[in-house]
This record gives C-alpha cells, sequence and structure tokens, in this order.
C-alpha cells in the first residue's frame, strides 16, 4: 500500500514539475520548423517520453488501486466485526467474574461474620467444680 502510494505521489510531483514546462515549450512551437535545433528535438521527445510514462505510471496506480480497494474494505469489516464479537465475550467474561467475586464475598463475609440464617450457638453452663471431661452430647460441649 506504501508504494502504491510512493508511486502516485512521485508521478503527480513529476507531472506538476513537468507540464507547465511542456505547456510553455509546446506555445512556442507546433512542431520542429523547417530546420530545428537537435537539443529541442531531443528535449521535446524526452518530455513526450516522460509525459507517456507518467500517464501509465497514472494508470497503473489506479488499476491497482481498484483491486486492492475491495480487499481492504472486506479486511476492514472482517477486523470490525472480529473485534465486536471480542468485545461481547469480554462482557460476558467479566459479568461471571463479577457474579463469582461477588458470590465469594458473600461466603466469605458469612464465615467471618457468620450467617443471619441460621441459629447462633449454643451456649452451654456446668458448674465450676464439675470436670470437662465428660463427652459431647448431640454435637455440643
Amino acid at each position: 500500500m506504501q508504494l502504491i502510494k510512493a508511486a502516485l505521489i512521485s508521478s503527480t510531483v513529476f507531472m506538476v514539475m513537468v507540464l507547465p514546462a511542456h505547456a510553455a515549450e509546446s506555445s512556442k512551437k507546433t512542431g520542429y520548423g523547417d530546420n530545428p535545433n537537435i537539443f529541442e528535438v531531443l528535449g521535446q521527445k524526452t518530455l513526450d517520453t516522460a509525459q507517456d510514462a507518467a500517464n501509465a505510471v497514472d494508470r497503473t496506480t489506479q488499476e491497482g488501486i481498484a483491486k486492492v480497494r475491495p480487499k481492504v474494505a472486506e479486511t476492514w469489516q472482517g477486523t470490525k466485526t472480529y473485534s465486536e464479537e471480542q468485545a461481547e465475550i469480554a462482557k460476558e467474561n467479566s459479568q461471571k467474574a463479577a457474579a463469582t467475586v461477588n458470590k465469594k464475598w458473600h461466603e466469605a463475609k458469612a464465615s467471618v461474620l457468620g450467617d443471619p440464617n441460621s441459629p447462633p450457638a449454643p451456649i452451654e453452663s456446668r458448674p465450676l467444680s464439675q470436670p470437662n471431661n465428660a463427652p459431647a452430647q448431640n454435637g455440643q460441649l
């Protein structure tokens, strides 16, 4: 793509430099005349050749752009679609992660502070003179 841009810019610059000289030269003479100077003939032929080359470069550049444009548009559309899909996946994953973090937070809070829905732990009282070697009854001390 950069090669096409460089060719287009260089051909444009070349044409901008050559066209005023060509217009000034062609306004002086329409042909070579009866006895033309060899340098005028060579200059005119060089100018014509350069103009033809610039036109060929321009035509080739336009054809190349016409061939590349649909592929670039298709690639761009594919990139946009892929980006949208990845954004949707990332959004879903972040929502799942947020739900997991929230669940873990509530579990940790319940384990530290206790579950408000469960009954409080039973408090057992015994006289101090009684030994503490009695087996626990019903899971209580």
